[in-house]
């Protein structure tokens, strides 16, 4: 969480107080002053989840998102949960990523293009995902207004939807299921190539 954006927050020329960017008391200070991006990101981070996690996950987490600030909420709270936290803010790199395998979890949010709303971005990248690899799990981030289309994005493929800003609670346990979805649509798919390698020999009827 760069000092850059607070510095875009309303009154910060005002702040005497120099606070650590990554000190969230300090963050919450800036609340309590009225800079209103704080408040959104004390709301998506909070301090106790900076809390070092004793086991995090092994899984590999992509963040897609169009907004830094999204993306570095996200990176502060996942990287206390699992091993490997990536973030990213061009979809276009993600078809070549699944190629690639080099993530579990893809959290992908809807809208890219400045003013959209309308979700098809979300829908298309998600389409060339699983695509690529159909065993994909992709967890779709949506504003309150987006829900009836995540919902329908989860017809076409999506295994579930957030909206912003988050829960903290909801959006681990929900990236938490959906890695136990990974896992089980990898074993799945393996159990079926090795079922279509091995075929019981024949057994001939008796006379």
């Amino acid at each position: 969480m760069g000092v850059a954006m607070y510095r875009s927050c309303h009154g910060y020329r005002n702040l005497r107080a120099k606070v650590d960017p990554n000190n969230f008391n300090g963050l919450r200070r800036r609340v309590a002053l009225g800079c209103p991006l704080a408040y959104k990101l004390a709301n998506t981070c909070s301090y106790s989840d900076t809390m070092a996690n004793p086991s995090p996950s092994p899984a590999r987490i992509l963040v897609v998102d169009d907004e830094v600030d999204i993306l570095q909420a996200a990176q502060l709270l996942l990287k206390r949960h699992f091993v490997s936290v990536q973030t990213s803010q061009d979809p276009a790199s993600l078809p070549e990523r699944a190629r690639q395998n080099s993530f579990d979890v893809l959290l992908l949010d809807m809208n890219f293009a400045p003013g959209a709303d309308e979700g098809t971005e979300g829908l298309k990248w998600l389409a060339e995902v699983l695509a690529v690899d159909p065993q994909a799990v992709v967890v779709l981030v949506t504003a309150h207004s987006g829900v009836e289309l995540a919902v329908q994005a989860m017809k076409q493929g999506a295994a579930d939807f957030v909206t912003k800003p988050w829960e903290n609670e909801r959006l681990l346990a929900t990236l938490l299921s959906a890695v136990n979805l990974r896992r089980s649509r990898i074993e799945a798919a393996e159990l079926r190539k090795r079922n279509r390698v091995w075929r019981p020999p024949r057994t001939s009827n008796p006379e």
